[in-house]
């Protein structure tokens, strides 16, 4: 055998498992370096809200970093920002984006205002956005957090389960304020322990990797790997390809006659699963305890929770006395509240029936009497807290 050849089996068994091994390594560290990058990046230009298409439901999951910088883009440290959270009601699922009830309440508020809507569909007051906000707060920003709720469910303090990989995202960065009621919840929630250990190892994998935030900058403008049944053999094409859009509505008798009995009786049963007049007090001690350790609290007077009602036209087809239960039931929620330093309004109990598209979802006149609602609101705790 040639002294060449020699070298060359030499060199194959010797160096090429190590060339492979550092190319790999270095191909790591270079999307680690990228996904840093993209993680101080607003990948959202032009963002309104998250729209069926940018959103968890359909496999795309925005990182907490990446809203932050979506937020910083729209405002400075000398500006108020409105964060909105809650689900698909301040989503604005029946309001065309160009009526988006956002809008109307950041036209309203005027200038030194800027509004930002990360409500989801199904999220919960607490987690998720309102991570967003309390990570803004620290770092400086004038905050203010504007969510709704529809009683009874309050929501876990670190959001709905598939947006809840955002607080501990938020968690493991450091981002939040310190807790000790947050901490001694989730410590003694043993139903949901192992599901939470999964999504902090998850976040701290991405710490070190920010993979995440690299595979939204790309799947968002670029191309994506995630099929869902909305995008189907589309799949692979960048998200933003997907419109936002959100047809007229019926007419008001057609809207609401096909569900009309379902809904009477999904309202009078969870009124009833609730104790709104107290007939079970555990309901109420738990819903309390979800809020003490939701809202740290340097952010209570900084956060505004809407108690969202049922479309009227369901509530006023029950009896009198469930009808009475059903207010009850939202009193008590914004009391709930407001007894642990939130502020907390109801909401679209006294609209009219043409302002719903169907139970929970308003069209563009109910969205226009939602910001006019919230507006006098929002400004009164810009008063008291941040005062030019």
């Amino acid at each position: 055998m040639s002294i060449f050849v020699r070298i060359q089996k030499y060199i194959s068994a010797r160096l090429v498992p190590w060339a492979f091994a550092s190319g790999l390594i270095l191909g790591f560290l270079f999307c680690c370096y990228w996904g840093e990058i993209a993680s101080q990046t607003n990948p959202f230009p032009n963002f309104v809200r998250f729209y069926q298409a940018l959103a968890p439901s359909s496999g795309y999951y925005p990182t907490v970093n990446q809203l932050i910088a979506l937020c910083k883009s729209r405002v400075s440290k000398s500006d108020i920002l409105v964060v909105v959270g809650g689900n698909s009601t301040f989503l604005g699922v029946a309001q065309p984006p160009e009526e988006l009830w956002s809008r109307h309440l950041e036209e309203n508020l005027g200038k030194s205002y800027a509004v930002v809507n990360l409500a989801q569909r199904g999220a919960a007051p607490a987690g998720a956005a309102e991570s967003v906000a309390e990570a803004l707060f620290k770092q400086g920003y004038q905050v203010i957090y504007v969510a709704n709720v529809l009683p009874p469910n309050w929501g876990e303090p670190d959001g709905a389960d598939i947006y809840a990989y955002m607080y501990w995202n938020a968690r493991a960065r450091s981002l939040l304020l310190p807790w000790e009621a947050r901490d001694r919840y989730f410590s003694g929630d043993s139903k949901n322990r192992d599901f939470r250990k999964t999504l902090l190892l998850r976040s701290w994998l991405d710490r070190a990797s920010n993979s995440e935030d690299l595979w939204n900058m790309f799947c968002y403008a670029q191309f994506c790997t995630s099929w869902d049944s909305l995008t189907r053999i589309e799949f692979w094409k960048p998200r933003t390809i997907f419109k936002d859009q959100e047809g007229p509505p019926l007419p008001v008798p057609e809207r609401f006659a096909g569900d009309l009995h379902k809904m009477v009786e999904v309202i009078r049963n969870l009124t009833n699963e609730s104790g709104a007049t107290g007939s079970d007090p555990k309901v109420w001690e738990h819903a309390r305890a979800q809020v003490e350790a939701g809202f740290v609290p340097s952010m209570r007077a900084r956060t505004l929770i809407v108690v969202s009602s049922f479309s009227p036209y369901y509530v006023h087809h029950m009896a009198g006395d469930e009808q009475q239960r059903y207010a009850t039931l939202l009193t008590r929620t914004a009391e709930l509240y407001r007894a642990s330093g939130v502020n907390a309004i109801e909401s679209g109990g006294q609209f009219d029936d043409a302002d719903y598209k169907d139970s929970v979802h308003m069209v563009p006149s109910g969205g226009r009497r939602l910001a006019n609602e919230l507006t006098p609101a929002v400004r009164n705790i810009a008063r008291e807290l941040y005062p030019h």
